[in-house]
């Protein structure tokens, strides 16, 4: 597996032996591997638990389960708290969404409890056709997308699973509209 040994020696010459998802991403699409050899490669490199029992989607000690808006009155409701609110549009069969997940689910931890997460499947099982409309007239094109509000209103768009990086644009959004 060429692919393989190619980004173990990106990490080693980056000097990082973690490489971002942007990286870990680039180098799935590039060759065309998903499925399994994306969760493979995500534990290989640390973007999952170390511990070799515990799946990709499951949360670590330190975060919490993200509540879901399985309707838009749910949707709405989410958005009536205090302070910022972010929109996890997501599916469980996304292998991006999936690295994304635990990198969330931390963020929301560390960020809690001035900052809200919920979760969205917009074509998922339980969810009405209106959440699908819903992500269509907000614009999401692809998986995952995190819309922010603040104060009910739309304040930043972001896709993809290198933003719930540390330092990567949803914190940055998160830390401005503190």
């Amino acid at each position: 597996m060429v692919w393989w040994r190619e980004a173990e020696e990106t990490c080693i010459q980056d000097g990082s032996m973690v490489p971002s998802l942007a990286i870990v991403a680039a180098l799935l699409g590039a060759c065309g591997h998903a499925g399994m050899h994306m969760v493979a490669f995500a534990e290989h490199v640390g973007v999952r638990s170390s511990s070799s029992s515990k799946r990709l989607d499951q949360p670590s000690k330190n975060s919490f389960e993200i509540p879901e808006a399985r309707t838009i009155v749910d949707y709405r409701a989410m958005l009536e708290q205090n302070g910022p609110v972010v929109a996890f549009f997501t599916s469980p069969t996304s292998d991006a969404c999936l690295l994304a997940e635990p990198l969330l689910k931390d963020m929301a931890a560390k960020l809690a409890p001035s900052v809200h997460f919920f979760r969205v499947q917009p074509a998922g099982r339980g969810s009405q056709g209106a959440l699908l409309t819903l992500s269509r007239e907000l614009g999401v094109r692809s998986l995952p997308t995190f819309v922010v509000y603040l104060r009910g209103e739309i304040i930043d768009r972001v896709t993809g699973a290198s933003s719930v990086q540390p330092g990567g644009a949803l914190w940055q959004t998160l830390q401005r509209s503190k």
